[in-house]
């Protein structure tokens, strides 16, 4: 999270109404993040989160909205979006989507325990589970995405890197097209869009990048993310306990956890390629992720 657009209190107090509600007591801007600008708002109550979205149109955002509405309603552990009088699930500001949601309590993890990895697995898969059947979202960051991203960077690689690259995506195609079980995933979840409780997770948040897709991209993300080789069976103990491998997905998951740190891989290099010029935005190390690759490479 992050602030793009600053906010004045008129603004912020003309934005509320718009959702029926009184004026917060304070609000303050969320530093961190990378994408869109947002705003904890103090209630005597409760806090809020709004977000002005900075890419995002009006319709991608109400299917997020929906999405989380769906879930929070099934009692999954993430924000509860708000609906303005009119029952529409995001307002403007100088043209730009703007929610509120929820406030999640809790704090991530920087160095998550096995106790924390099993919690976050056994979520996910609830979360698989019961978006089995949910209507189809697009996947931003999916094949159409990573064809655009090579384009743009192979040309910027060393020709190791770039057979590389041209390797890995003839194995990501391969491995999407395989018979893997689909449904709703997070997609982005690394650990600071989880909260915890100290041990206890709390919820999940930004699910800005969520969509149908192979449902064990989530297991590797977080898997290369979150795991040690001492606290990765704490992460599949609790994804299988309440959604078994299927045969195809244990067979495969050695390749994914390989595709997953190349596209991350990828993902940093794009970013950075075409961060604007003075952007706030920090700028992270692509090579932490190329590493990872060697050494996924290395295991299959």
């Amino acid at each position: 999270m992050s602030v793009f657009t600053p906010l004045t209190e008129d603004a912020v107090d003309n934005l509320t109404k718009l959702f029926g509600l009184d004026s917060p007591l304070r609000f303050e801007g969320i530093t961190s993040g990378t994408v869109n600008s947002n705003f904890c708002l103090y209630y005597p109550q409760r806090q809020l989160i709004l977000t002005v979205f900075e890419q995002l149109s009006g319709h991608s955002v109400d299917n997020y909205m929906r999405l989380q509405d769906f879930l929070a309603k099934q009692h999954f552990p993430c924000p509860q979006p708000l609906l303005t009088p009119q029952q529409k699930w995001h307002a403007l500001y100088q043209g730009k989507p703007v929610t509120l949601i929820s406030f999640i309590p809790g704090q991530s993890a920087s160095q998550p325990s096995a106790t924390q990895c099993e919690q976050i697995g056994l979520t996910l898969a609830k979360l698989h589970q019961q978006t089995a059947n949910y209507p189809k979202l697009p996947n931003p960051l999916g094949s159409k995405w990573r064809e655009e991203a090579l384009s743009k960077v192979l040309p910027t690689l060393s020709s190791n890197e770039q057979e590389l690259m041209h390797k890995m995506h003839k194995l990501e195609q391969d491995w999407f097209n395989a018979d893997l079980p689909t449904a709703i995933i997070h997609n982005d979840c690394f650990k600071d869009n989880v909260h915890f409780a100290e041990e206890q997770l709390t919820g999940i948040i930004d699910f800005y990048y969520a969509a149908t897709e192979v449902c064990l991209w989530d297991v590797c993300v977080v898997a290369n993310d979150w795991c040690t080789e001492q606290t990765f069976p704490a992460l599949l103990k609790g994804y299988q306990s309440v959604r078994p491998f299927t045969d195809p997905e244990q067979k495969l998951l050695p390749q994914g956890l390989a595709i997953a740190a190349w596209h991350f891989w990828l993902y940093r290099l794009y970013v950075n390629l075409n961060r604007p010029t003075g952007s706030m935005i920090s700028r992270k190390d692509p090579n932490e992720f190329a590493r990872l690759l060697e050494q996924r490479l290395g295991a299959l």
